[in-house]
Formats: C-alpha cells, sequence, structure tokens
C-alpha cells in the first residue's frame, strides 16, 4: 500500500525539494500555448517567490495573466504582485521592497542591502560563533558584497588556528581588526546599483584578478555602448534558437522605436510637457498626434507623425 499526500506539505525537512520538484513537474507537463512564459518562469523561482521582469508595461499583463494560468493547474495562486510599471493586475509600487534580501527602491529601479540592523549591539564579546553568525546574515546572491565579506570569513580562519572554543573570546588582534571592519561595514548601505543590465557609455572591458594567499577572485565588468537589442533577445532564447548575421531591417525599426519610447518617456512624463494637441498612444507604446486628416487612407506615419520633443539630439 502507498499513502501518497494530495496537498504539497510545508513544515517537513523535504518540503523545499518537494515544492521546487512540484514546479518543475508542472512547468514541464504544462501546455505549448505558454512555451516562452514558462521557459522564462523556469528560472524565476526562489523557492515561493517568483521574480521576473519584462521590457514594456504592456507585457506586464500579457506575463501576469499567463503565469496565473499556468500554476493555476497545479493549484499554486501567484499573487501579492509588486511591479516598478503598471499593468492588468498590478498597480505601480513605490517605496522600498524587499527582494530575497535584498532592498529594491522601485522608484530609482536600483538594489541596495540593509547592513545597520545586522550589526551585533555587544561587540565586547566577540567569538568565533560571533563572526559566523554575523557573516552568514549577509545574503549577496550577486556577488556586490563579496569583497567587504571576505575579510570576517578570512579572520574565522585564523580565528580556528588558536584551538579556542566556539564561545571564547578571541585574541586581541582579531577582534580589533573585527571592531574597525564593523565600523565601516555600515557604508555598504549606502551601495546602490541599477537593477537593469542596459547601460550606456563606451564600450569598456574592466577585468579584475586576485590570488593572495588567503583567496581568489576573478571579476569581469563590461559596459555596453548602447541599448543592445539582440543581446537582450538572444539572452532570452535557447542556444540553437539564436540568430547570427547582419541586423535585419526589422531590428532596425524595431530599435528606432525603441529610442522614440525612450525620448518620449523622459520629455513627456508630466502632463504638462505634453504640447495642447490631441495625442494618441498606438499599440506599440508610441505617442502620436492626431490630426484631422485621419480620416483620409493614407500612410499611418502620415495620418499620425511621432511625436518629438525639441531641441533633442535624437530630432535634430
Amino acid at each position: 500500500m502507498v499513502y501518497r499526500h494530495c496537498r504539497f506539505v510545508f513544515g517537513v525537512c523535504s518540503s523545499l525539494f518537494l515544492l521546487v520538484a512540484s514546479l518543475n513537474h508542472l512547468l514541464e507537463r504544462s501546455s505549448l500555448e505558454y512555451t516562452e512564459i514558462i521557459s522564462k518562469l523556469k528560472h524565476s523561482f526562489y523557492v515561493d517567490n517568483c521574480v521576473s521582469g519584462v521590457f514594456t508595461e504592456q507585457e506586464v499583463g500579457n506575463f501576469i495573466s499567463s503565469a496565473k494560468n499556468v500554476l493555476s493547474k497545479g493549484c499554486f495562486n501567484l499573487r501579492n504582485w509588486e511591479s516598478n510599471g503598471i499593468g492588468p493586475g498590478v498597480s505601480k509600487c513605490t517605496g522600498d521592497t524587499d527582494l530575497l534580501g535584498i532592498i529594491w527602491n522601485l522608484d530609482r529601479d536600483t538594489l541596495r542591502y540593509s547592513v545597520i540592523n545586522k550589526i551585533p549591539q555587544n561587540k565586547g564579546n566577540t567569538t568565533k560563533r560571533t563572526i559566523l553568525s554575523f557573516v552568514q546574515q549577509f545574503y549577496d546572491p550577486i556577488g556586490i558584497l563579496s569583497a567587504a565579506t571576505l575579510l570576517p570569513k578570512i579572520w574565522l580562519q585564523e580565528a580556528w588556528k588558536t584551538k579556542l572554543a566556539w564561545d571564547d573570546l578571541l585574541p586581541p588582534e582579531v577582534y580589533n581588526r573585527f571592531s574597525r571592519w564593523l565600523l565601516e561595514v555600515a557604508c555598504l548601505s549606502k551601495i546602490e546599483i541599477p537593477r537593469y543590465i542596459i547601460v550606456s557609455g563606451k564600450s569598456e572591458l574592466h577585468v579584475f584578478v586576485d590570488a593572495p594567499k588567503n583567496a581568489y577572485a576573478a571579476c569581469i565588468f563590461v559596459r555596453l555602448v548602447a541599448w543592445i537589442k539582440r543581446f537582450i533577445v538572444k539572452c532570452r532564447k535557447s542556444p540553437e534558437d539564436r540568430n547570427g548575421g547582419e541586423i535585419s531591417n526589422s531590428e532596425f525599426k524595431n530599435a528606432e522605436k525603441i529610442l522614440i519610447r525612450t525620448v518620449q518617456r523622459e520629455c513627456f512624463s508630466e502632463p504638462k510637457n505634453v504640447p495642447i494637441i490631441n495625442v494618441v498612444k498606438d499599440n506599440e507604446g508610441l505617442l502620436r498626434v492626431k490630426t484631422k486628416i485621419t480620416y483620409r487612407k493614407d500612410d499611418p506615419c502620415f495620418l499620425t507623425p511621432i511625436l518629438r520633443p525639441e531641441n533633442c539630439a535624437l530630432t535634430t
């Protein structure tokens, strides 16, 4: 006789494995209608939290409804959505929100860490247990704090050589270094990095390699020239589905529309900045001027020309 749970079990040692296995099983057996959404969901879950993103506000509603439809087949209810954009099923949020231990500022779309609350109050009784407990509180999935959190780990290794017990006071030299580090670690809360991968400026490659006695590291940073649309599309596809060759005409037109949407968001974000004319938004998110000749059967770009700001490099 075999007994089987009809519901997911929480609170047992195998709960994490069962949840991940259940989600993967559900996604593997889901309808091919949601192939792109399923591919994104497979890399978006951390336990029961889904962290993902889309490129435009128009895609928000489609992602939410499709993701909920897929997971509802397994009686999983995706809820409590938060986004820095507006779309069907979710309103634009503001301020800070906790993102798996990282603070996400939805207004500036940046990530930072909260360190002040983690600093131990009783610094006088510093032991190996104190250092290990403090260092393990830092959840750093993208490695931003690695250079700073490496130091107490090295000191902990040095403390092991003294053969002290877990709750014995550390030698003065280790205690002094750890105390100075505690005074400086609060500055990590001031580090704020952009969440998005797209950057502007020159194309530069920064490489840092270090191999001292106690640790080693190799960091490579790429600074892209501009908005690389093809790069983003390739990241979302499997290696066998990625296209190469020269840039097509449709890619040029798509890139042009992205630039125009970006300029329009910057220049016409406030209603007072929009000229007193009949402006409509098309299905691609572009602001267009609706003129009296829209009743003519003519080219759409002539009937509704794209709204462009004055004194802008893209316009002139």
